[in-house]
């Protein structure tokens, strides 16, 4: 594709994101509020890693779903952050996205997650798959 049609391809990912997220594109990222923050870069996130398949000439349709690791997302902030910003990622889950935390407050993904697993030390201490509702 061209120039034209790759940059269109990626505003298109960007709006479907930024639609998931319960975004719109009329603010400016200084002007967003912390939960808004968060979902903007996740919405970025997703983007990033599919933009290597647009340059490829993938069609949007033929894309896999994102992967996002996050490391300690949520960790310090207030319950009232994750919990504005837990839609909308349940929202790209059940788009199909992978989303894999790292978190010392595995509260914070009570309803969020579709399997825990506890490691210390490097060592598998738990591995529970979840059903979500």
């Amino acid at each position: 594709p061209s120039l034209e049609e790759q940059e269109a391809s990626l505003r298109k990912l960007t709006e479907d994101f930024l639609s998931l997220l319960s975004l719109s594109g009329s603010k400016r990222p200084s002007e967003l509020s912390p939960s808004e923050q968060y979902s903007f870069a996740l919405a970025c996130g997703c983007v990033m890693s599919l933009s290597p398949l647009v340059y490829e000439q993938k069609a949007i349709d033929e894309m896999h779903s994102p992967i996002l690791l996050l490391d300690e997302l949520f960790d310090s902030e207030h319950p009232s952050v994750v919990a504005n910003c837990g839609e909308g990622l349940m929202n790209i889950v059940n788009a199909g996205a992978v989303v894999i935390s790292a978190t010392h407050r595995p509260g914070h993904f009570a309803g969020l997650s579709s399997r825990t697993v506890t490691l210390s030390g490097g060592k598998v201490l738990s591995d529970v798959n979840i059903r979500l509702a």
